[in-house]
């Protein structure tokens, strides 16, 4: 076994050193930080799907569908889909077709 003496004063600045490295450092003008985030999220990708749970379908005809052909979902149409983020459920939405026939989705 060992015993070790140092002065107190050096393991408060020793304290100091470690607390310095291990502290996240913040930037010095949140505005340089807000513009240095936009930046970086101007190059990011993700992934939007939207996802309906209810309509049915009878195995039968699920295996007999082809490419191209309409699976016709009813009155769910009116109803709410869940709006998923890179996979994870983030929003609810309603379906909805755009003036220039485009499908949309309005997040409630």
């Amino acid at each position: 076994m060992v015993s070790l003496a140092l002065p107190a004063i050096t393991l408060k600045t020793m304290g100091q050193k470690f607390d310095q490295q291990w502290t996240p450092q913040r930037a010095e003008n949140p505005a340089t930080e807000l513009v240095i985030k936009r930046r970086l999220a101007r190059d990011l990708e993700v992934t939007v799907e939207c996802e309906y749970s209810g309509a049915t379908i009878n195995m039968k005809d699920f295996l007999n569908l082809a490419p191209g052909e309409v699976f016709a979902l009813g009155a769910a149409f009116d109803e709410t889909v869940d709006v998923l983020i890179n996979g994870t459920t983030k929003f609810r939405g309603a379906l909805a077709v755009s003036p220039k026939n485009s499908r949309t989705v309005v997040i409630e």
